[in-house]
């Protein structure tokens, strides 16, 4: 549980707000609700916080443009570990105002002279394995069907049914969640203003949700390491994974891809959970 606390600047400094512990869908309303009352500037200062899930940088990312919608700024302080880990796989490092100690912002402006995650504990790739590993043989019996979950504008979630698969990430290898969306689909729309999804699989009462941060790649979203000639090839692997096949078999849709402007979303798991009782 988060514990939120707020410091009023005796002058003209910006209003401070310490988050320590865990900021995730049950504790972003108490963060919400001191940034709604603090006015002018504000500093969050992240130094004792351990988790962040997709709704808490949700949170940031419009607390972020409230105060520059009222002609403030909000700065991130201090983010570090797995919470850094979240921002940067959401690519929402170049848009959030990010200071370390000791440093200035503009020091940071350069995204080579951030600090490097290989200095920052990453989530070990055995750690989703299982859930990874369940999600598939929940696949294999449901077709792929899976529950996708965006966030609309007001922050009210959005749920399609997809087919969902676990792939290999194109450029890093790890293991994502893949889902193919039509361009003029609401839910890219939402990914793009917030690129995170909450992907449930189900079979019965077997199943297991999968949080993560969203890369897109299509012909309206170009990723900035895979080709605009590899699109193709990713949405094929993708339909592979979820439906079945492999991914020549899927070749005779490729028109069909590129006329509805198909984008491949690659889900980057940053939390995972399932019935306990299986």
């Amino acid at each position: 549980m988060a514990q939120v606390s707020l410091v009023v600047p005796a002058g003209t400094g910006p209003t401070v707000i310490a988050v320590d512990g865990e900021l995730d869908f049950a504790t972003v309303p108490a963060l919400l609700q001191r940034l709604n009352s603090a006015s002018g500037d504000v500093e969050l200062d992240c130094s004792r916080l351990t988790f962040l899930d997709c709704h808490g940088l949700d949170a940031l990312i419009g607390a972020h443009r409230g105060c520059e919608a009222r002609g403030n700024r909000l700065t991130v302080k201090s983010l570090s570990g797995v919470c850094l880990r979240v921002v940067r796989m959401a690519r929402a490092d170049s848009l959030l105002h990010l200071v370390w100690p000791h440093t200035d912002d503009s020091e940071f402006d350069d995204p080579d002279r951030r600090p490097e995650l290989a200095i920052v504990p990453n989530t070990p790739k055995h750690v989703f394995e299982a859930d990874l590993e369940r999600a598939r043989e929940i696949i294999a019996k449901e077709n792929g069907l899976a529950t996708f979950v965006t966030l609309r504008p007001d922050g009210a979630a959005q749920a399609t049914v997809v087919n969902a698969g676990v792939l290999a990430h194109p450029v890093t290898g790890d293991p994502v969640i893949g889902v193919v969306v039509r361009g003029h689909a609401k839910k890219l729309e939402y990914l793009r203003a917030r690129p995170q999804a909450t992907v449930l699989f189900r079979a019965g009462w077997d199943w297991v949700t999968i949080e993560g941060a969203v890369e897109l790649s299509g012909p309206d979203d170009l990723h900035p390491e895979i080709g605009a000639d590899e699109v193709l090839g990713l949405i094929r692997r993708v339909y592979a994974a979820a439906v079945g096949g492999k991914e020549e078999d899927w070749s005779g849709l490729d028109e069909a891809f590129e006329s509805e402007a198909h984008t491949a979303v690659l889900v980057r798991p940053v939390r995972a959970y399932s019935n306990p009782d299986r």
